[in-house]
């Protein structure tokens, strides 16, 4: 089956890998596509929470919430 890359850089990049592994185009494709790791919203959400709880509660400030202008005042010195 067909399949026409319309990027010239994405095309000399794959052509490159594929000359630099000695493999074919197709097969660098393949195997990028495979490790590609699918989309999870909802793990990556959870994951997100899980370190914000972990910084808040290891925060010198005791896990209290900072306010705006002390997260400024963190960022401006």
């Amino acid at each position: 089956m067909p399949l026409s890359i319309r990027n010239a850089k994405v095309e000399k990049l794959a052509r490159q890998r594929a000359a630099e592994h000695n493999m074919s185009v197709t097969a660098v494709i393949g195997q990028a596509l495979q490790n590609m790791a699918p989309p999870t919203r909802k793990g990556l959400a959870a994951k997100l929470r899980q370190i914000a709880t972990e910084l808040q509660l290891s925060s010198p400030g005791g896990g209290r919430l900072l306010t705006k202008d002390e997260i400024n005042a963190e960022w401006m010195d």
